[in-house]
């Protein structure tokens, strides 16, 4: 696994847990900035994909 799906698989069981960002940084020993990187980009790539789909539904 590379680290883009590493991390973005970190992001979806942040997202499940229910705990905060920084909980979720702290417990994988991550700097909440990075992680708080990650999630912005897993949510612009899950915005890109939504937009996607809506241009081949058309």
């Amino acid at each position: 696994m590379n680290r883009k799906e590493e991390m973005l698989t970190l992001v979806e069981q942040w997202r499940k847990s229910g705990l905060t960002r920084k909980s979720s940084a702290n417990q994988h020993g991550l700097k909440s900035e990075s992680f708080n990187y990650w999630c912005k980009k897993q949510y612009g790539e899950v915005e890109k994909v939504k937009a996607d789909q809506r241009t081949y539904i058309r």
